[in-house]
């Protein structure tokens, strides 16, 4: 049996008797489908209040990440088909949108409602009852399908054609998310 514990600075984890201790990944999660958690400091009710500079630079990160997807353009089966390399790049790109805002979801709803998401769409609900963004919109970034980097990882084995429609649809979506997200940054700092 393994055992993982995860801090904001490393990982320790337990197996058959022996200890092993390393830097924590990127992404924080139980390997075997785990909790997830917010690598923002903090996150509980109480505390001093959300940390908007940690805040801000994962929306900046967001948008830069949104403007290099919407540069790609239209993305049909031919230009898919040509550049085979496109569809990894926006996939990798779509996991990162979505742990991104796991981070800004899970930090924000632990400082307004106490709330610890443990998955990637838990967050967007608890985003959504938190403030943070509108509930529709927590909806429509937490598909029931699953994440939108693993609809377009089987769009592009299956029918590559449906992958500018997922990516459109996210742009626009997160594009919504940032929008609020940011008046949601500007009204605490204007406090």
């Amino acid at each position: 049996m393994s055992l993982c514990v995860w801090n904001d600075w490393e990982m320790t984890s337990q197996y058959e008797g022996s200890t092993r201790t390393m830097a924590a990944p990127a992404r924080r999660a139980d390997p075997n489908g785990g909790q997830l958690t917010s690598r923002i400091g903090g996150g509980r009710v109480g505390e001093s209040g959300p940390d908007l500079a940690a805040l801000e630079h994962r929306v900046i990160t967001m948008q830069k990440m949104i403007a290099q997807l919407v540069g790609f353009g239209d993305l049909g089966r031919e230009q898919l088909d040509s550049n085979p390399a496109a569809g990894l790049v926006i996939e990798r790109m779509l996991a990162l949108l979505v742990e991104l805002a796991f981070d800004v979801n899970s930090h924000v709803a632990g400082v307004v409602s106490g709330e610890a998401p443990r998955t990637f769409a838990e967050s967007f609900g608890a985003a959504g009852r938190a403030g943070l963004i509108d509930v529709r919109l927590a909806a429509a970034l937490a598909p029931v399908d699953g994440p939108h980097h693993v609809q377009v990882q089987l769009y592009m084995d299956t029918d590559p054609a449906e992958v500018g429609a997922v990516v459109s649809a996210v742009t626009a979506g997160y594009q919504d998310y940032l929008l609020q997200v940011g008046e949601w940054i500007e009204a605490r700092m204007s406090r």
